[in-house]
């Protein structure tokens, strides 16, 4: 069993680092722009989505927790517009040695189940187009494509 646990906001410091790394990776793969400048765009990104670190508004920050591992296996970030019934997924980030145990799985249906209980509608999230386990995850559980940007390097 996977569990949801509200990360205590000691532990932030360090998910923004890897989240900021991990985004600056994949804006680095998918745009061909050098890791520097990849990392400076992340950085900014995110002092504009959390403008307030882990104090911002309606963003909730959660440590995955394992029984049967009896650790935590990865982290989850999401945001919730009350307005439109809404959530935002930011990040799921299960750590490299428990990846592909099913625990995205678990990861995803934990959260759906809490944010139905918050009163939320639907969930959206960003994936991007290199990212094939991911995709294939999200589809797995029935995230359909409701937008698409496409781009064409004119080497």
């Amino acid at each position: 069993m996977l569990r949801l646990q509200p990360m205590p906001h000691t532990d932030f410091e360090e998910f923004r680092t890897i989240s900021v790394q991990n985004y600056a990776k994949a804006l680095s793969r998918n745009l061909r722009i050098n890791y520097r400048r990849a990392g400076q765009l992340a950085v900014e990104e995110l002092k504009s989505i959390l403008p307030r670190g882990f104090f911002s508004d309606d963003h909730y920050f959660y440590n995955l927790v394992s029984d049967k591992e009896d650790k935590e296996i990865g982290k989850l970030w999401f945001y919730i517009n009350r307005k439109l019934k809404s959530a935002f997924l930011y990040d799921l980030m299960i750590f490299e040695e428990f990846q592909r145990k099913g625990y995205g799985r678990e990861a995803l249906l934990e959260m759906e189940k809490e944010l139905k209980k918050k009163g939320i509608a639907v969930i959206r999230l960003n994936v991007f187009n290199d990212n094939r386990v991911a995709r294939k995850l999200y589809q797995e559980r029935g995230y359909d494509n409701c937008n698409q940007i496409l781009q064409k390097f004119l080497d």
